[in-house]
């Protein structure tokens, strides 16, 4: 077994704050099905769109899926 590590600089902390946070919404809650995921696949999205948002099509093409 090893000695104990020496840090590269003196440690400054006086305390720490701790956040335990439980709760929130399950995943199997949160699922959200897309019936019409596959039906639209690749073509042009039927809403406006932010001049910044950029489809490119079904991108399993570029990565040879």
């Amino acid at each position: 077994m090893r000695g104990a590590i020496v840090p590269h600089h003196a440690p400054k902390a006086k305390s720490v704050i701790f956040l335990y946070m439980d709760g929130g919404v399950s995943h199997v809650d949160s699922f959200d099905p897309k019936p019409l995921l596959k039906k639209e696949n690749g073509q042009k999205p039927k809403f406006k769109t932010d001049a910044t948002v950029q489809f490119w099509g079904d991108l399993r093409e570029s990565v040879g899926v």
